[in-house]
Order: structure tokens, then sequence, then C-alpha cells
């Protein structure tokens, strides 16, 4: 990672996740979904393999 960009919340938007990572089997694989209560509590993220 080069470099990370941090900026002020936007008022009134929707809280999203969205997330990258390097698995051995699947390589590259994205998480998206809503964010706050509901990753926590719902679990409402889905995967899906990039490249």
């Amino acid at each position: 990672m080069d470099g990370v960009l941090v900026q002020p919340m936007v008022s009134g938007g929707v809280e999203m996740i969205v997330d990258m990572t390097r698995d051995p089997l699947f390589d590259p694989l994205i998480a998206f979904g809503l964010g706050g209560i509901h990753v926590e509590i719902l679990g409402g993220v889905q995967f899906r393999v990039g490249g």
C-alpha cells in the first residue's frame, strides 16, 4: 500500500463496506455490503472473486 487518504464523513449518506484481500485459493477476493450495524448484526456482506 502506498498511502491512505482520510477525509471528513459525508452527512446523509449510506454506510458501506468495501474490502479486498488476497486468498491463496481464489486470489483477489472482494467484500462489499452495507456498513455499520448491518455488517455486525445482519452479516450483510457479499464476497466475489476479483480479477
